[in-house]
């Protein structure tokens, strides 16, 4: 996990260290960075200079203007010694690599190439990964398990190739213009590499966010001049500008049915791919922790470590004050494997200020939706702290295996009775595991399925200004509104309508740290494994996840596996915004764009009492666009 940042200019350029030093956090070990005048030169290397254990600089004259540049800052967690550093060139010199990521199927590759005659100078999946390129092109991407952003620079082909990993765990921002084209792993980067960037806010995007909690869709941001490289995609860079980007991975688009997989087979392909998804993520160089919220998705990812009969430290988050408190599952998850399981509660604290927010907004560049992302880097510092610079988590396992019974279970339903399987239909509705059950909660599990009911998130891309008291849309549109069919909704989470965001934050969030989060969940065998599942393996009965919890109900206690009602992760926001009203009025009243200013605390106490995710995101693009003006 590092930082890349670079250029393609039609004009030498000459200040740009300060841009990759602004990346420092993401690569504290080292930094370098390679330079020419053009594509077909050879590309001169810098590297920066270790003068302590916790700092490295660039020192000397200033930087030689260039036409071309990759930089990159490095997170060592895999050969930690310097023949690991990037960028890195190949021998022949005409091919140079930067790259944010992991290859946690380096070793196996490795020895492929190796029988295929290369030779390493490092134990680096890096190295892997240039080799890679060098042997199989642009098809090496099909081999590789794990995420990545890279820039490579092949001269041989007088272009430099970008590329993300199949769901875009790895950013990578771009802003293009007549000038030439620059990327970086984050957006703040970009805009210390060219103070000419246009700062104005994309309003399809700020009102996507505000009014549907939507980010991140269509390869746009909050920035009506900052892009980003669609996942599963890669793209050339010549002097022509940004080719087209040629996607080379998708999900997979029919599903099998139950005469072509067995439930008793289907559960063993999900839990031999999910051990094994493990087993990669726990190969490093340096410590990995787990972090054990108590809930499903965290308890079988302790379980497939527990198989591979390795020992780990397992981490919960414990809030003693709050009603919701999940340290009872994490305990009962970890005691079922005694002897390979070190548990741990923290205790991270909830207290920030308002300087805290406006600094962690900075950080993450946009707007983002619940200050409850202070708390997860508060977790992460405290595992930094113990000594882990990498952590497995439970991440995704709601969109990989149909977990949102908010979601998924109006359009499964709705499927199921446009098939004729009205017994499946029936049983969805009488058995929603999640749902409390009276003759009152049945009669609107059934009323929600009538035609023409409101339902879900980003439900439509009419005007929100009948329902929201405090912001008034600019005028502009919506980028997304979700499918109604089951498949076509679990495909549109997986993307654009969710997990792009949630692992743009993440990423964002887990650097400032730094640490790594590896989620087995996000391993792209497993997601093929439960898109191509029958859809009535993932639900069932009314249990969501239903086939994850049979794959495991051997290997955890009953009470995790078969558990009602899930918790999520505890934060009281409707009591934070209260609390906080004096902060959040004062940035509310400094005058953003389309915050109406007539009885702010009014329409404040209105939308906290109405909608506080509301009125939180309100606030969070009010705290995004007072950064603005003093960046």
């Amino acid at each position: 996990m590092c930082g890349i940042i670079g250029f393609l200019e039609r004009e030498k350029q000459e200040d740009y260290k300060t841009a990759i030093e602004s990346l420092y956090h993401r690569g504290p070990d080292d930094a370098g960075y390679v330079y020419g005048d053009d594509l077909a030169s050879k590309p001169v290397l810098q590297r920066a200079v270790l003068n302590s254990n916790t700092r490295w600089d660039f020192r000397g004259d200033s930087p030689p203007a260039c036409r071309v540049l990759l930089g990159h800052t490095r997170f060592a967690l895999v050969d930690l010694t310097r023949a690991g550093s990037q960028p890195m060139i190949s021998r022949d010199e005409h091919v140079a690599l930067t790259f944010n990521g992991e290859i946690y199927n380096h070793q196996d590759l490795r020895r492929e190439l190796q029988a295929k005659g290369h030779f390493f100078r490092s134990t680096s999946d890096t190295e892997v990964l240039l080799e890679s390129y060098l042997e199989w092109g642009e098809s090496c991407f099909d081999r590789f398990r794990g995420w990545w952003a890279i820039a490579l620079w092949d001269t041989r082909k007088n272009a430099i190739l970008l590329c993300r990993d199949r769901l875009g765990k790895a950013p990578l921002y771009l802003h293009s213009s007549k000038s030439g084209l620059r990327w970086a792993s984050e957006i703040e980067s970009l805009l210390v590499l060219r103070s000419d960037i246009d700062r104005s806010p994309d309003w399809t995007s700020v009102n996507d966010f505000i009014a549907h909690g939507l980010r991140d869709a269509h390869g746009a941001t909050c920035f009506s001049d900052i892009k980003t490289l669609d996942a599963g995609s890669y793209a050339w860079v010549n002097s022509e500008g940004l080719g087209r980007q040629i996607r080379y991975w998708s999900l997979p688009k029919t599903r099998l049915t139950n005469k072509d997989i067995s439930v008793q087979e289907a559960c063993e392909k999900v839990r031999n791919e999910l051990i094994l998804a493990t087993e990669y993520r726990i190969r490093a160089d340096v410590p990995v922790a787990l972090q054990l919220s108590g809930g499903l998705d965290s308890s079988v990812v302790l379980a497939c470590a527990a198989q591979l009969g390795t020992k780990i430290k397992a981490v919960t988050v414990s809030f003693p004050e709050e009603e919701a408190n999940e340290d009872y599952y994490a305990k009962a998850a970890a005691n079922a494997y005694p002897g390979l399981i070190d548990h741990q509660l923290i205790q991270p604290g909830r207290a920030f200020d308002l300087d805290a927010l406006r600094e962690f907004s900075r950080s993450m560049g946009e707007p983002f939706h619940s200050p409850n992302q202070l708390s997860n880097r508060a977790i992460w510092q405290v595992l930094k702290a113990l000594g882990y610079k990498a952590v497995l988590y439970g991440a995704a396992g709601d969109e990989v295996f149909a977990g949102y019974s908010n979601q998924y279970y109006i359009p499964y339903v709705r499927s199921a009775i446009q098939s004729g399987d009205f017994g499946i239909a029936a049983s969805t509705i009488l058995g929603l595991s999640e749902r409390k059950f009276s003759s009152v909660d049945l009669l609107k599990r059934i009323l929600v399925l009538l035609p023409g009911a409101q339902y879900a998130l980003h439900k439509s891309t009419t005007s929100v200004r009948s329902t929201q008291l405090l912001y008034e849309p600019p005028a502009a549109g919506t980028r997304y509104c979700l499918p109604w069919q089951f498949d076509a909704r679990m495909k549109a989470l997986m993307g654009d309508a969710q997990l792009n965001y949630w692992l743009r934050t993440d990423n964002q969030n887990s650097m400032a740290v730094p640490i790594e989060l590896r989620s087995p969940f996000l391993d792209h065998n497993v997601v093929e494994a439960a898109f191509t599942l029958p859809a009535n393996y993932l639900i069932r009965d009314g249990w969501m996840k239903w086939i994850l919890r049979k794959s495991f109900e051997k290997l955890l206690p009953k009470e995790i596996i078969w558990r009602r009602q899930k918790m999520g992760f505890p934060f009281p926001l409707k009591n934070w915004l209260t609390e906080n009203r004096h902060l959040a009025l004062e940035i509310l009243g400094q005058g953003a764009p389309h915050i109406p200013k007539r009885n702010i605390a009014n329409r404040y106490d209105a939308n906290v009492a109405r909608s506080p995710a509301l009125a939180w995101r309100v606030l969070s693009y009010a705290i995004w666009w007072e950064g603005l003006g003093k960046a």
